[in-house]
């Protein structure tokens, strides 16, 4: 396969997944940036998680980050709270309303992606996945 195949076949997942997600997020009143955003704070915010330290993760500036965290606090999904030892640095942390919202999602999401992959072989899919993971992970 060609180097711009590849690329466009990349592409044409992405925009795939992406177009299954948000319709399905829409309901929600997410969008896949907040979606993705609420998840991982989900994950991290044991005690919660610097705003800079999120920005690297999604590869973007802070002030980009920032937007889209007053949304998410302004649905009562996350709060900043003052970290414990600089009350200068604010952590975000989910809210319960966020944490069983992003269970709920979670649940029906993988649910609904389960029949969007229904027809395709669970080695074919556990090798894409694997392949994700090394690929995103190889130049970091």
């Amino acid at each position: 396969m060609k180097t711009y195949q590849l690329a466009l076949l990349q592409s044409k997942v992405y925009r795939r997944q992406r177009s299954f997600t948000s319709r399905f997020l829409k309901e929600h009143g997410l969008t896949t940036l907040e979606w993705t955003l609420l998840g991982h704070i989900f994950d991290k915010s044991n005690g919660g998680i610097k705003i800079s330290a999120i920005a690297d993760v999604f590869a973007v500036e802070i002030s980009h980050m920032t937007n889209t965290l007053n949304s998410l606090a302004d649905k009562g999904l996350i709060k900043r709270t003052a970290h414990k030892d600089d009350h200068r640095i604010r952590l975000i942390q989910i809210t319960r309303k966020g944490s069983l919202l992003v269970n709920k999602i979670e649940h029906e999401l993988a649910e609904n992606l389960k029949s969007w992959f229904a027809d395709l072989d669970s080695e074919i899919l556990r090798n894409y996945v694997d392949a994700l993971i090394y690929i995103a992970e190889k130049n970091r």
